[in-house]
């Protein structure tokens, strides 16, 4: 890219102690349509602001934190499995880092990162399933059959990937990960969801219900009790 990086993102941002590149600036994946994806560091930035700017270079898509905010946003994260912050800390380059915070939640990253392994508790997949698995056998018309399917499915995926990779990402990459780590599950669910996309639930309820008893089968009346807080 034949701009200074680093001098563009200071001039338009002002003073800043860090400056992360992430993304397709930094895979090589660039088109008409990429963005500049950076995280920046500044001080008395108490939580995130997020800001497009446009430049002859490209839209510049800034995630500004404190160093403070963004360590916590990347730990809240991290306890919800999302990979956002993780990925972009481990895979971005690092253009300025006067405190040495993005050095080290990069190399922290990196520790876990394409893969970690975690023991998630699985009840409120088990709870999603079995209310997706009781609205497709209803099959009530006041249900959006295709809204449906596209739940249930993203549900499903959400948990394989979990499983495979130990990261929540968008339902693409998701998609992405699950396909090479398990390509033929990742394409017997693929083709399920499009039969109920079309009308035809069977498949997919079966995924729905294979996945349920992998991560421990349907929950009891107790314990559902016991986890929503409602048990005496």
């Amino acid at each position: 890219m034949p701009v200074n990086l680093l001098s563009l993102v200071s001039q338009i941002m002002g003073p800043l102690h860090g400056i992360l590149l992430f993304g397709s600036r930094v895979t090589g994946n660039v088109d008409e349509h990429s963005d500049i994806d950076v995280i920046a560091l500044a001080d008395d930035v108490p939580s995130l602001r997020r800001m497009k700017i446009s430049t002859p270079y490209g839209v510049l898509d800034v995630h500004l934190h404190s160093a403070a905010s963004l360590r916590k946003a990347w730990q809240e994260q991290r306890k919800r499995y999302i990979s956002f912050y993780t990925h972009a800390l481990a895979t971005g380059e690092i253009l300025l880092d006067v405190t040495g915070e993005l050095r080290v939640l990069a190399e922290e990253s990196r520790q876990t990162w394409p893969k970690q392994d975690i023991k998630p508790d699985w009840t409120v997949y088990r709870l999603a399933l079995m209310a997706k698995l009781g609205d497709i056998r209803r099959s009530q018309a006041t249900i959006d059959a295709q809204l449906l399917a596209v739940d249930t499915y993203q549900t499903i995926l959400a948990v394989h990937c979990l499983q495979v990779v130990g990261w929540l990402a968008s339902a693409l990459l998701m998609r992405r990960w699950c396909s090479t780590a398990s390509p033929v599950q990742s394409h017997r669910l693929d083709q399920a969801f499009a039969d109920a996309i079309a009308g035809m639930s069977g498949a997919l309820a079966r995924e729905a219900e294979a996945c349920l008893l992998d991560i421990g089968g349907p929950l009891s009346s107790q314990e559902a009790l016991t986890w929503s807080g409602l048990a005496a």
